[in-house]
């Protein structure tokens, strides 16, 4: 709305969830008309699938996300060979193992 294009660190997010608001360096990401992701980490962590849930929440919020949240998850979680396959596209042999704790 307002032309400025700030640039938002991923890891300076805080959402608030007992308040209802998601800053960053003071910056009330819900005034936002769209987030523009760039990347989400340098590496894969836990904290990427948190910062994808913060994506979500500021999406149900009104606020445009590209690329939307749910894509960029599948991405990160190697799990888009999946879709490409289902849609027939040619895609390398690939192994998942899920390994589970025993209790």
């Amino acid at each position: 709305r307002t032309g400025a294009c700030p640039t938002i660190d991923l890891a300076r997010v805080h959402l608030d969830l007992g308040r209802d608001t998601c800053t960053c360096d003071g910056l009330d990401l819900t005034r936002l008309d769209a987030l523009l992701v760039k990347k989400i980490d340098l590496a894969y962590s836990p904290q990427n699938l948190d910062r994808i849930e913060i994506l979500r929440w500021l999406e149900a919020r009104g606020v445009a996300v590209f690329s939307r949240p749910d894509r960029i998850a599948r991405l990160i979680t190697g799990f888009l060979h999946l879709e490409l396959r289902a849609a027939g596209f040619p895609v390398p042999e690939t192994h998942h193992q899920i390994v589970t704790k025993a209790a």
